[in-house]
């Protein structure tokens, strides 16, 4: 039911005036917004100092710029733009200017779908696209789309632009661009429509008129591709040039200012590659504003890091002079007596030269020299009470040994505050051996083999640390077992343990059968293991103890011929004593890699005592001694044939 008006009420609902002080404002417009506005005759005459680049990014700015500066009557304006860059390629004879600009111009980024990054142009072809609008707009054999040309036609195909490359998935081959190859073949139907046969003498005369015709523009586009792109290879380089200009001259401006704010040049020089410096815009007022908080923190690092690299470079020239001061003491020493001591490492720990190391002073002048002489003083008084915890290892070892094996070693026991050198030779014996027993506390040794010579443990300084929870033991049975091989090789009780590694005499133990099968020479063969004759007193120790000392085991000397491979018996386990470079040098074992080691052969070391010393005769212990403390040693197992 309709409603019903009173009396008096107007028909209509009284409009109502709306408040606009709450509404949102209208958008601000730009400085550039009047050009709409104005003449345009005013507006083409500025239009007309625009280069083709800008004047193509300005038909994006609104529909109004678009729809005057693509219409044919200001073709005009588009050839003055060019006219103020000649070296612009020149515009072909079917494109347009403004399509000739986008080509050039118009940014990185594909023509027909819009990806990005697309920064070649394919010349020859007037296009930029991306991979997957070659591989959708292509044709070819390696495409599956060979050209559908009869056989006096194929010879057009090379008249139309094509190119060969790798195009996935197709791979390599050669293709055309579909929309060329139908226009050619829009040509070739015209013709073919005249004629019943193509074979006749008539349309062959017309396929070659056309591609006379087709060949002379295709050798011009050629050359004019070529053109294209020596432009664009010069574009490219002035632009890499321009802003590597810009980026050196706003870090110049930056230097400038940093160095006004009192910044050295070495910590500035370090903020080249950092992200508000490597850019390409100059350097303004408002920019600086933004960015010198974010650099101040920056070199506040770069200052921090740079004052510790030089605080480690001054800690490491002072661990060099107390190394070089430990140096001109062991000289002082017997060289067969060096690798018994302490070494470089060891000594840095020592809390006197770690003081001295401690104290940063410069690397010159007169702190350097009271530096120095402090450490020969530290020296003077640390070198006695080194040789006597030396002298009181070696007398350790020594009241371990039974009494019938000490020999005239007792008189070292009644002289702790120096060594006997030979109590210390003694040691390294062949038949002397000491097992490691392994504690459970941290300083548990499992570096070393738990079976050693007398020297070897002498040299080992697990057992010789504060705390130590490894201590040595004589061994007699490992003893029994090297007087057995000794006496195999006809050698006397005096025989050292340096000898029989010189030796590399190989063992085999006739109490166990141990033949495996292994390859050896593309042939599987049973072979049993020749052991070196450390590796034969293991075996004997941890297999046959039940049977050594009641009776000889069997073993059998191989010679060299019969066991493969043929390692080396000999390592870098030797030094001169005449140039003390092995001083610096830790054990081999302990080196790392690229560290250039002064240990030798021993081949080595004579030929360096011949050659730089004129030494003919050198003597070990004498002349060069054996690094007891390095783990290298020869090979446990071989394998006999």
């Amino acid at each position: 039911m309709p409603r019903q008006l009173s009396a008096g009420q107007p028909n209509k609902r009284a409009r109502i005036s709306k408040d606009t002080s709450g509404s949102h404002p209208r958008r601000l417009r730009g400085r550039l917004s009047t050009l709409l506005t104005m003449p345009l005759d005013i507006a083409f005459e500025i239009f007309g100092h625009l280069p083709p680049a800008d004047l193509i990014q300005l038909t994006r700015v609104s529909k109004a710029f678009r729809k005057i500066l693509l219409t044919r009557r200001v073709s005009w304006l588009w050839k003055a733009s060019y006219a103020l860059d000649p070296n612009v390629p020149p515009c072909p004879e079917d494109m347009t200017l403004p399509a000739w600009a986008h080509l050039l111009f118009g940014g990185a980024f594909c023509h027909m779908c819009g990806a990005k990054p697309v920064n070649k142009v394919m010349f020859l072809f007037r296009r930029r696209v991306c991979k997957n609008c070659i591989r959708d707009n292509v044709c070819g054999i390696a495409a599956g789309s060979p050209l559908p040309l009869l056989d006096n036609e194929k010879k057009l195909a090379f008249c139309i632009p094509s190119f060969a490359g790798d195009v996935k998935p197709y791979g390599f081959g050669r293709f055309w661009w579909n929309t060329d190859v139908a226009a050619l073949l829009k040509k070739l139907d015209g013709m073919r429509a005249k004629y019943d046969n193509t074979s006749c003498d008539a349309y062959e005369q017309d396929v070659a008129a056309l591609e006379t015709l087709m060949q002379a523009a295709y050798q011009t586009r050629v050359q004019h591709a070529k053109t294209c792109e020596e432009w664009e290879e010069n574009r490219i380089e002035d632009r890499s040039l321009e802003i590597r200009h810009i980026k050196m001259q706003r870090f110049h401006d930056i230097i400038i200012r940093l160095r006004d704010m009192g910044y050295g040049y070495i910590d500035v020089e370090e903020l080249r590659g950092h992200k508000e410096v490597a850019v390409a815009k100059p350097l303004t007022d408002r920019i600086w504003k933004r960015i010198c908080p974010i650099l101040e923190f920056a070199l506040a690092e770069i200052v921090e890091r740079r004052l510790h690299q030089e605080a480690c470079r001054r800690g490491h020239r002072r661990r060099e002079l107390v190394v070089s001061t430990y140096t001109e003491f062991l000289e002082g020493l017997p060289v067969r007596l060096a690798p018994l001591l302490a070494t470089p490492a060891e000594i840095l720990q020592y809390a006197p030269f770690a003081d001295a190391i401690a104290s940063d002073v410069p690397l010159d002048g007169p702190p350097w020299d009271d530096l120095h002489e402090r450490l020969r003083g530290i020296m003077r008084l640390l070198g006695p009470l080194l040789l006597k915890n030396a002298a009181a290892s070696a007398t350790r070892l020594i009241t371990c040994l039974p009494l019938d094996v000490r020999g005239n070693m007792h008189e070292f026991l009644l002289r702790t505050d120096a060594f006997h050198i030979g109590a210390v030779c003694g040691l390294g014996l062949a038949t002397t051996h000491f097992i490691l027993d392994e504690g459970p506390g941290p300083h548990g040794c499992d570096a070393h083999p738990k079976l050693m010579t007398g020297l070897d443990m002498l040299a080992h300084r697990c057992w010789q640390k504060d705390g130590a929870q490894a201590f040595p033991r004589y061994s007699y049975t490992a003893a029994l077992v090297a007087r057995e091989l000794i006496e195999l090789l006809g050698r006397g009780a005096s025989t050292t343990a340096y000898a029989m590694d010189r030796d590399g005499a190989r063992f085999r133990c006739g109490e166990c059968d141990e033949r495996q099968g292994r390859w050896v020479d593309g042939e599987f063969i049973a072979v049993s293991p020749a052991r070196c004759w450390r590796g034969a007193v293991e075996h004997g120790v941890a297999r046959h103890l039940d049977i050594v000392g009641q009776r000889p085991l069997r073993w059998t000397e191989v010679t060299q011929s019969m066991w493969q491979p043929q390692s080396d018996t000999s390592f870098k386990n030797w030094g001169c004593a005449h140039c003390h470079a092995h001083h610096r040098a830790p054990a081999m074992s302990n080196l790392s890699i690229g560290f250039i080691s002064p240990w030798l052969y021993e081949t080595q070391v004579i030929d360096h005592l011949r050659t730089a010393h004129a030494i003919e005769t050198p003597k070990e212990g004498v002349d060069y001694i054996y690094d007891c403390r390095s783990s290298a040693r020869p090979t446990a197992n071989s394998w006999v044939m």
